[in-house]
């Protein structure tokens, strides 16, 4: 819906810009690969606005429609028109934007929603009216699968799957069924997993270095002493059991099964290691992200330099065929051979269509077989000389990794997919996700933005989001590229879950480049009371925005003040105050901008509610009915804009049908943001409440109190913003009964 937001985002856009005409240029730049307005300048006067919007829907109402006018000089003039349609369940179906034209509403623009099984939303499409027609425009596929990064199978044909958020999940029948088994694993982030001759299990994670097995995966244990490199990309085990770890830092070595770690690479200096392969004489290659191909002979004490020909050394997937020749799979290069004992690199890439290589595989007749990124799985029989794309079942084609067993069975991690299994060369798919589900299960992996073709008649993809998370659901990494990662996205959290540092970074000749950091800090009752944000320049952090916020005891945030930095000091930009009512409902909101050393009106929001829910059932929830946006011109406010809201009631409030049991409902949608409804149903009428509570079983906040008659309820819940992603809990209580349910909100 529109709110003050729209103002305050653009207006702190415009006086940085203003006061530090070099930011103009970088604003360009953050707009350019994608990143929303408010991902740009944080202002907490906007979240607190999110945090108002909870009242905006009360217990029983949906809203129905949407009117902004325009103030013309004497009279409202409308403008923008947007109805909401639901389907029986009352969830959103469509969106119906239409603008005031020739004294009618014409239509102008809509978006359609659709729902998976679980309810959570798969695809929103926007479309254009054109010519009495709705055209598609550009629609949003979301995917919510396990996101499968690693293989590994065991003498006996047991696979091991690691997945990025549910760590390692095991399977004694070929994948039909799967169990997850971290008992011991404290980080759920697998990037590898390897098996020796003992059939001890070795798992690579993100941020917690390498784990060990010695039970098929039923304990683990952490085995770090050395290994000074935490994230681990690759593992590898000789024929003498030794282990080979390439991490961030570099490539270590175990002789003792993991209990002591050495850097190996340290002298050579390269690093950002991605693939470690070895042959049957244990020669040991190392793939790297930004300087191609290094090989030992002696396990690590002489590495040697094979670039000759590799004309894309950002190397992500290796593979040794019975031949000991070596394959490269590269980011944007595709698939390099380096034949036995040669020196030499050549590309080998004839009919294959995707250059994004992200996994490699060879079975026992030595056919190659290529996992990318979009274009599902490639397969030679001829070691390279020729491709054949494979995709038949494979309904996702974006492939993390490969395993193939003795049987000659191929296994395919996706991402967002789950995992695929082929028994017959690579001709035919079947999907095998059977207990694969974990905890992350209903948050999404990632979002493929894409395009209409008017001339083609087809969608085409223009961009991929993905989404990674910790083991407390909070997203910690988003990556952006559809073929070739180009910006990162970095979260860390406190102990409490809050958002302490967000880090962005683009893709610069391979590396990861740093570009903005902000830092939050937040006060005892976790409201986030600054916000700093850093550019870096010259190879340090450079300061560039400085917001600071103030609550008062109702944790209302009360005053957000933007300054600029100018080279020495802050500066001053702009200064919103908000005030509510005695329900805690944002009735002002004053936006001044800092002029020759003073304060000066700029823009005022005032906002009208009805006496619904207070009337009702003595919630202080209230639907917000009103908004009018004022300028001030130097002497006095004018009006500059009307927006109104209009509601219907929820089909299931009311129904008159008998209750006999107390009853809460899942919400939905899950996971949201900002929204979302709760339902439930009691058999008597009492006092009733509804909290919602962190993973850590602190109370965040009363969602609903009032008494309720015997019946169906429903109210509809918007987050306050400056709450972290992540699992919330929120309970229940009706006389002696308790209920509790998990709800996740998704930044």
């Amino acid at each position: 819906m529109k709110t003050i937001l729209e103002l305050i985002v653009f207006l702190v856009l415009f006086l940085l810009v203003t006061n530090h005409p070099q930011v103009e240029s970088q604003l360009n730049s953050d707009l350019e690969i994608g990143l929303s307005p408010n991902q740009i300048i944080p202002s907490n006067a906007s979240d607190e606005i999110k945090k108002m919007n909870k009242k905006m829907l009360a217990d029983g109402y949906l809203i129905n429609e949407y009117i902004r006018q325009d103030w013309n000089g004497s009279n409202w003039v409308n403008s923008i028109m947007e109805t909401y349609t639901y389907d029986n369940t009352e969830r959103l179906i469509e969106l119906l934007k239409q603008l005031w034209e020739n004294n009618l509403w014409e239509n102008h623009s809509r978006t359609n929603y659709l729902y998976t099984e679980n309810n959570l939303v798969d695809t929103v499409t926007y479309q254009d009216w054109y010519e009495n027609n709705w055209l598609n425009d550009f629609r949003y596929v979301f995917s919510y699968g396990p996101r499968v990064r690693s293989f590994a199978i065991n003498s006996v044909g047991n696979v091991f799957a690691g997945t990025y958020g549910g760590g390692v999940f095991f399977s004694t029948d070929n994948g039909a069924n799967w169990t997850q088994i971290n008992n011991g694993l404290t980080n759920n982030l697998i990037n590898s997993l390897a098996i020796n001759s003992m059939n001890y299990v070795f798992a690579g994670t993100y941020g917690d270095g390498v784990f060990l097995s010695t039970d098929d995966g039923a304990n683990w244990t952490q085995i770090n002493s050395g290994l000074t490199g935490d994230i681990v990309n690759c593992l590898e085990i000789n024929s003498n059991n030794n282990v080979f770890a390439g991490t961030d830092i570099g490539v270590f070595l175990s002789t003792d099964n993991g209990e002591n770690w050495a850097l190996i690479s340290n002298i050579y200096d390269f690093s950002n290691i991605s693939s470690i392969a070895i042959n049957s004489n244990d020669h040991v290659f190392a793939g790297t992200n930004n300087d191609g191909v290094f090989l030992t002979t002696d396990n690590g004490t002489i590495w040697t330099h094979l670039y000759n020909g590799l004309t894309n050394d950002n190397v992500q997937s290796l593979a040794i065929n019975s031949s000991n020749d070596v394959f490269a799979g590269t980011y944007g290069g595709g698939v390099f051979l380096l034949p036995n004992n040669g020196t030499n690199w050549t590309q080998i890439n004839n009919e294959f269509t995707n250059d994004v290589v992200n996994c490699i595989a060879t079975n026992s007749s030595d056919d190659l077989f290529a996992g990318t990124s979009g274009g599902g799985v490639f397969r030679s029989t001829n070691n390279g000389a020729m491709w054949s794309q494979l995709h038949n079942g494979l309904t996702n084609q974006y492939i993390n990794s490969l395993a193939i067993n003795s049987s000659d069975d191929v296994f395919a991690g996706t991402s967002g997919g789950g995992i695929f299994l082929s028994t017959d060369n690579g001709f035919s798919w079947s999907q095998i996700n059977s207990g694969l589900a974990n905890a992350q299960s209903n948050l999404p992996t990632g979002v493929l933005n894409q395009s209409w073709d008017m001339l083609e008649y087809l969608w085409y993809s223009t961009n991929l989001i993905r989404y990674f998370y910790d083991s407390n659901e909070n997203l910690i990494l988003r990556l952006y590229g559809l073929r070739f990662l180009d910006t990162r996205h970095l979260l860390s959290y406190d102990p409490n879950n809050n958002l302490i540092e967000e880090l962005y970074q683009l893709m610069s000749a391979g590396n990861w480049m740093n570009r903005d950091i902000w830092t939050h800090l937040y006060d005892g009752q976790n409201n986030r009371t600054s916000t700093l944000r850093q550019h870096w320049e010259n190879n340090m952090w450079v300061d560039w925005a400085l917001v600071e916020n103030t609550y008062n005891l109702n944790n209302n945030l009360i005053e957000s003040v933007t300054k600029g930095w100018d080279g020495s000091s802050w500066v001053n930009s702009m200064k919103s105050t908000l005030t509510y009512d005695v329900n805690n409902n944002l009735t002002v909101g004053l936006i001044e901008i800092w002029q020759e050393g003073n304060w000066v009106n700029y823009y005022k929001y005032e906002y009208t509610y009805d006496g619904t829910a207070l009337c009702k059932t003595n919630n202080v929830q209230a639907n917000l009915i009103e908004e009018i946006r004022q300028l001030w011109n130097g002497a006095e406010w004018v009006n500059s804009q009307k927006q109104t809201y209009a509601y219907v009631p929820t089909t299931i409030e009311g129904t008159g049908l008998t209750v006999t049991d107390y009853s809460l409902a899942q919400n939905f949608p899950n996971p949201f943001n900002p929204g979302t409804k709760i339902s439930w149903q009691v058999p008597v009428g009492s006092h009733q409440t509804i909290k919602l509570f962190d993973v850590l079983g602190r109370e965040i906040e009363t969602i609903v109190e009032g008494y309720y008659d015997a019946g169906n309820h429903s109210t509809f819940y918007i987050v306050n913003s400056t709450l972290p992603s992540g699992v919330y809990f929120y309970q229940l209580k009706a006389g002696e009964f308790f209920q509790t349910k998990k709800m996740i909100f998704l930044k």
